[in-house]
């Protein structure tokens, strides 16, 4: 499956055996210094 086919994040997180709730942490979190260099 690619990553942008769209799979249900409570589906996917079951799958990886993450906390919903950490998943949306980290994506409402800013980016990191370290991406933001890199960016480029």
């Amino acid at each position: 499956m690619r990553a942008r086919e769209q799979l249900p994040v409570q589906l996917a997180c079951r799958v990886l055996h993450v906390a919903e709730s950490g998943y949306y942490a980290w994506r409402d979190r800013p980016p990191s210094n370290r991406l933001v260099k890199h960016a480029c």
